[in-house]
């Protein structure tokens, strides 16, 4: 979900594991030499899911083993999920709708969340939750500092 901590997380995961990062997101702006933002205006959000669905597919059969942040939204487009499962784990960080919403209210990058965030954070959890269960790993996020975090995801990761 959008404010999870996947980026602050998995940075801190792959450095911990001494494995390489890459933020889907930015390798879509990257490749589109534009904004996420940028994109979903100009071109709409089916044009950036088929792109961060071909990034999402490009770096994982470009890289044997690493640790990814994706959007909040690439598992539950073009078979995401199965795709990631399939090459490897995925981990959901489960964070309380509340705690999204206080850490997305000043952030106006995402644009997804442009009008009635707050309505939009519920409704997103809402779809995307069956989705994001499929995952490998499933991190109850809440009350955990990210250092905290990561040692728990190193764990489930090697077992």
């Amino acid at each position: 979900m959008p404010g999870s901590g996947k980026s602050t997380i998995g940075r801190l995961l792959a450095h911990k594991m001494g494995l390489p990062f890459f933020d889907l997101d930015e390798v879509i702006v990257e490749q589109e030499g534009a904004s996420v933002s940028s994109i979903f205006s100009a071109k709409g959000e089916g044009y950036f899911r088929q792109v961060e669905s071909e990034c999402l597919k490009k770096v994982t059969s470009q890289n044997e083993i690493f640790v990814m942040a994706t959007g909040g939204g690439s598992p539950c487009f073009h078979d995401g999920i199965d795709w990631m499962n399939s090459h490897g784990k995925t981990i959901f960080i489960d964070v309380a709708t509340d705690t999204l919403i206080k850490r997305t209210a000043q952030q106006e990058e995402r644009p997804l969340l442009k009008t009635n965030p707050t309505e939009r954070i519920h409704k997103l959890y809402q779809e995307r939750l069956s989705t994001y269960q499929k995952a490998n790993v499933q991190a109850q996020a809440d009350q955990l500092n990210p250092e905290e975090i990561v040692e728990l995801l190193i764990k489930a990761v090697n077992t």
